[in-house]
């Protein structure tokens, strides 16, 4: 179980704990390169694509949790390794949550959900609906008439700029 919930974290990291070190390192590389592909095809540009690449994101993570939890199953008697330290996981665990996570979420996966926090778009967004938006859709695309154009407001402009 605790080689499933440390996947569960970052890719691999289950596989490290099992002692399987270039395993760990491929499916962790291979979430990123999975991620920075879908990102790249184009896929995100639409619901669909953009439920399709969540659906595979989702998937790739099952996958390696389960790889993770089979072969651990599999262990007969664990040997700890140079690597198999607390700090080590933890070190791992905050470079994925404060350095490549950001990354992804900001340059990668140009998607943001919102919450309506108005009434000024009923009846066709009521206050507390949520709301996805692709902040990457109007750099090769020109507003139509329909779209719907999310804009920052002047506070979190400011304070973006403060920060």
């Amino acid at each position: 179980m605790i080689a499933l919930l440390l996947s569960l974290f970052t890719p691999g990291l289950g596989q490290m704990y099992n002692g399987r070190l270039k395993r760990a390192t491929v499916f962790y590389l291979g979430g990123l390169l999975l991620t920075i592909l879908l990102s790249l095809s184009g896929l995100f540009s639409n619901f669909y694509g953009t439920i399709l690449c969540l659906a595979i994101l989702v998937g790739y993570m099952i996958l390696v949790m389960l790889d993770a939890f089979l072969n651990a199953m599999k262990l007969q008697i664990f040997t700890t390794r140079k690597y198999n330290r607390w700090y080590f996981y933890f070190l791992i665990i905050l470079t994925q949550a404060f350095l490549i996570n950001p990354y992804t979420k900001s340059t990668i996966i140009p998607i943001k959900a919102y919450r309506m926090p108005a009434g000024s778009m009923a009846p066709t967004l009521l206050v507390g609906d949520h709301f996805v938006v692709n902040k990457k859709y109007y750099h090769n695309e020109k507003p139509k008439r329909g779209d719907i154009i999310v804009k920052r407001d002047a506070l979190s402009i400011k304070r973006d700029a403060l920060s």
